[in-house]
């Protein structure tokens, strides 16, 4: 860490007045030494040190006014992520309810169709079978054509009118015979779709169960990351606070010297502070909206802070944003 710098770096200080102003005031104190003027030399270096006690805190808050705004653009841009995650997951549940919807409703006009063939089929196969009467109704006939060749009319008719009565009665039999085979195909037919149905109604819970896992694992890792960056943030913060009040306000000609070398490094390689601005924890809120924004064109209300401050366009922005002066 540089000396004038603020925290990581991030914001270099001008102090070349404060030294000034300090520099004369220790040049002050040494002479009232001199001249035996303890008593004033005692309230001079008394106000040294509460300058730069009160420099640091200017510093500090300066720094926490900034820490502030990061952590209240993080809240924001964490909301705009639960609000993405959940509207993402409404529509997928959505698209997932209209094609199990779509499934079910082929299936059951698949059955549908199914069972109006097996009635068609069935009585269309029943309509070419002829009725195989018994061997009495046979015999009876060939009774009543004998009859007829021995031109024994009356007998003949009293036959026909018996042949007429069993066969009325068999076809009778016939035709509940043939509803209770035809009830029988029917019932088949049903089990079995009803079997397919109970597949394909497991098949679809068990697609939603999955969905609901990845949708609870994506809400998991996304409740993670945001955990995450708040942690990042929050010990980067406290990490320049604590460097702030460690900063040294003055140095010496080599370490200027040495100083100086490291800022022209940082210039070479676009780091004039000494992070990335597009990486560093300390901007973790700003950068969350930027990309956020960057993703996805937000509307005016998402695009602004509570406090109406614009978003930056750019890292570069952020930067300036917050560099102190």
């Amino acid at each position: 860490m540089l000396t004038d710098d603020i925290a990581l770096c991030h914001a270099p200080r001008d102090r070349s007045a404060l030294e000034a102003t300090l520099k004369e005031m220790e040049t002050q104190r040494l002479a009232l030494v001199d001249s035996q003027e303890y008593d004033k030399a005692k309230t001079l270096r008394h106000t040294y040190l509460q300058t730069i006690e009160e420099e640091e805190q200017q510093v500090i808050a300066k720094e926490l006014t900034r820490q502030q705004m990061e952590a209240v653009r993080l809240t924001k841009a964490s909301q705009m992520m639960v609000e993405a995650h959940q509207s993402k997951w409404k529509e997928i549940w959505a698209e997932g309810e209209k094609r199990w919807a779509k499934k079910l409703e082929e299936q059951e006009e698949k059955h549908e169709l199914e069972l109006e063939q097996l009635q068609v089929e069935f009585d269309r196969r029943e309509a070419l079978k002829k009725n195989n009467y018994s061997m009495q109704v046979r015999d009876m006939l060939l009774v009543e054509q004998k009859l007829l060749e021995g031109h024994n009319y009356e007998e003949a008719a009293a036959i026909r009118s018996r042949v007429k009565h069993k066969e009325a009665e068999e076809r009778r039999g016939f035709e509940i015979n043939r509803q209770k085979r035809k009830e029988e195909a029917i019932q088949r037919l049903q089990k079995a779709q009803e079997g397919q149905a109970r597949q394909l109604k497991a098949h679809v819970r068990n697609e939603q169960i999955l969905m609901e896992r990845k949708r609870n694992k994506d809400l998991l890792n996304l409740t993670q990351l945001l955990a995450n960056k708040k942690n990042d943030m929050h010990h980067a913060h406290c990490i320049e606070i604590q460097q702030a009040k460690a900063a040294k306000v003055s140095c010496s000609e080599a370490q200027a010297k040495r100083e100086a070398k490291l800022k022209e490094e940082r210039e070479r390689r676009g780091m004039p502070h000494g992070i990335a601005p597009g990486k560093a924890a300390t901007y973790r809120g700003s950068q969350t909206l930027l990309r956020l924004q960057r993703n996805k064109p937000l509307s005016e209300t998402q695009s602004y802070d509570p406090e109406n401050l614009p978003q930056p366009a750019d890292l570069t922005q952020v930067n300036m944003l917050y560099t102190y002066t």
